[in-house]
C-alpha cells in the first residue's frame, strides 16, 4: 500500500505545509532574496502537487484493479493538502504567536 509513489507524494505534500505555515518566520528576515526564494519554493512545490494530483488520476482510472489503493491513497493525500494550503480551514495563525511585524 505504501509504495515509492506514495511516499514521494507524502513528503512533497508535508513539505508544502511546513513551507506555507511557516510564512511569518520566512517573513521576518530581512532582504528580498528570501521573500523571492520563498514564493518560488511554493510554486514549484503547488506545481508538482497538482501534476501528481493528475498523474495519479490518470494511473488510477487506466489500471483500475492493480494499483487502486496505491493511488487513492496518493489522491487523498495531495487533496487534503492542497485543500488545507489553499483555504486554511483549520484557521491555523503563526503570528499570533510570533506577535505583529516590526519595521525599523
Amino acid at each position: 500500500m505504501w509504495n515509492r509513489n506514495s511516499k514521494t507524494v507524502t513528503f512533497f505534500s508535508v513539505l508544502y505545509l511546513l513551507i506555507i505555515r511557516s510564512y511569518p518566520v520566512w517573513y521576518r528576515v530581512d532582504g528580498g532574496a528570501f521573500t523571492l526564494s520563498y514564493y518560488l519554493i511554493v510554486f514549484i512545490l503547488f506545481s508538482v502537487l497538482v501534476i501528481q494530483f493528475f498523474y495519479q488520476l490518470v494511473r488510477m482510472i487506466k489500471s483500475w484493479q492493480q494499483s487502486l489503493k496505491s493511488s487513492l491513497l496518493s489522491i487523498l493525500i495531495i487533496s487534503v493538502a492542497l485543500f488545507d494550503g489553499i483555504f486554511n480551514p483549520l484557521s491555523i495563525d503563526l503570528e499570533y504567536f510570533y506577535g505583529d511585524i516590526v519595521f525599523r
